[in-house]
């Protein structure tokens, strides 16, 4: 098991903050046991029926904590508050036996399970991890961009800067943020739409204060502030990106780290792990390393949410009420088929 899940930056093992009764390591060695449990005890049949007993021991001879035990069960048993199988695999009857459909816990990716968890148990992560942080400033430098944490204060109010990246003539202001994304909930998406608001308020006050004090951008780069284009970025942990908001760019670190590690977008077969019949799609830059334009440019609407947003569409679906009435529910999904097409991918039989 890894160190650290690395969409939020913890190290699981260190960081001993509970969620819902559980640390993360508690989450993940628990969907993993179970998942190695369900395995050890299948036969033909891709059901697997366990008493009580047998999952608390098996979570036992895991080294799951004693005391944990029962919320790890209640939280991976299928219930009001869980979304699916995959989030919640334990199917509870009523003679008090639990069964699980082993081949779920085979083929899910234990990482995205965990997280699309978390989110229907409204869970907030209200540190951002300091990680993520030291992870954004050192991989600039090592692209080889100057880049610098700062904070300061401004009649005592205090202003922290996660990162300011030098790119050519432009000074990205980046704030990390590490927030767990909606899961397809109506509910849900629209808090993390308010979220959004409210974080682009608060790098809008970084801007300001940084103009207030353009001697920090000096100190720091040995550029005047106002010989340079300040770029202001919310860069998500998690893999969410779109158009600017009120002139804020929202990207997320995948994107990102795409962007200044590769200069295409490409088509690829695996064969024995390596890359063949690589076919280019899209230049994302054509020089020795990308320019602030190009930068700019992608952040204002990468190429892959462009090719998505031209295949959205709406579907309506019937929803009839009583025998006399009926409405329409539109549904917004993404042509697949005619986004494959227009990558030019082949389609799968």
């Amino acid at each position: 098991m890894s160190t650290k899940l690395g969409a939020i930056h913890y190290d699981v093992f260190e960081d001993q903050e509970r969620f819902h009764g559980l640390t993360l390591r508690e989450w993940v060695r628990g969907y993993c046991a179970l998942g190695l449990i369900a395995a050890a005890k299948q036969d033909d049949s891709c059901l697997v029926t366990f008493e009580k007993i047998e999952i608390e021991q098996g979570f036992r001879n895991y080294k799951l904590p004693e005391e944990c035990i029962q919320t790890l069960i209640h939280h991976l048993t299928f219930g009001q508050d869980s979304r699916d199988l995959y989030d919640s695999p334990l199917i509870q009857s009523e003679d008090g036996k639990y069964t699980v459909l082993a081949n779920v816990l085979k083929t899910c990716d234990v990482t995205n399970v965990l997280f699309s968890r978390l989110s229907s148990l409204k869970t907030q992560f209200d540190k951002k991890g300091k990680g993520f942080e030291s992870r954004v400033v050192s991989s600039f430098v090592k692209w080889g961009y100057p880049c610098k944490f700062t904070k300061f204060t401004i009649d005592g109010a205090e202003y922290e800067y996660d990162a300011l990246v030098l790119v050519d003539d432009t000074l990205l202001l980046i704030e990390c943020k590490n927030n767990l994304l909606s899961s397809n909930n109506a509910v849900q998406a629209f808090r993390y739409s308010e979220l959004i608001d409210e974080n682009v308020e608060q790098i809008k006050r970084l801007v300001r204060g940084l103009r207030k004090r353009p001697d920090v951008v000096e100190s720091l780069f040995r550029r005047k502030l106002d010989d340079l284009t300040l770029a202001p970025v919310m860069l998500n942990s998690m893999t969410y990106s779109r158009d600017p908001v009120d002139g804020v760019y929202i990207s997320d670190w995948s994107a990102l780290g795409k962007f200044f590690t590769e200069s295409t977008i490409s088509s690829f077969s695996l064969q024995n792990g390596k890359k063949v019949n690589k076919q280019t799609i899209h230049t994302l830059w054509t020089g020795k390393r990308p320019t602030a334009k190009e930068l700019l440019d992608y952040l204002a609407m990468p190429i892959q949410l462009k090719l998505m947003a031209k295949h959205l569409r709406f579907r309506y679906f019937d929803r009839p009420m009583s025998e006399s009435s009926i409405f329409f529910a539109p549904e917004l999904d993404v042509d697949e088929e005619q986004m494959l097409k227009a990558r030019g991918v082949p389609l799968a039989n």
